[in-house]
């Protein structure tokens, strides 16, 4: 009963919330700040909690990837290797990836995001 108020209160927030979510957080204001704000959009209690924590959860991956992208560029920055080195680089970066990220679909993400051929 509780997840379905939830999901309909979801359903019926203002569009511009999550624009207004990323706003404030780039501005960098408290958590109990966003939710003052929130609050005063007339945005339920339960919907503002899950709001602040997905964009806390959001904030965290971004974090780990920007770790995780600063160490594979620091694995992969050596040029002009042998096949065998290339193919340990390959190993070293892949596991870095299955360290950072223990969720599979998190390390797909981060794949995904890795991009080129060069950092696999």
């Amino acid at each position: 009963m509780r997840a379905a108020k939830i999901t309909a209160i979801d359903a019926g927030a203002p569009a511009r919330l999550s624009t207004d979510l990323a706003q404030w957080h780039a501005q960098g204001p408290s958590e109990a700040r966003i939710r003052r704000q929130l609050a005063a959009e007339d945005v339920d209690a339960a919907v503002a909690d899950r709001l602040v924590r997905a964009d806390q959860a959001g904030a965290d991956w971004h974090a780990r990837y920007a770790a995780h992208a600063r160490e594979r560029d620091r694995l992969t920055a050596v040029p002009g290797l042998s096949a065998a080195d290339r193919a340990a680089r390959v190993a070293r970066v892949a596991q870095l990836r299955r360290q950072t990220f223990h969720a599979s679909n998190e390390a797909l993400r981060a794949q995904a995001l890795d991009g080129s051929p060069r950092h696999e």
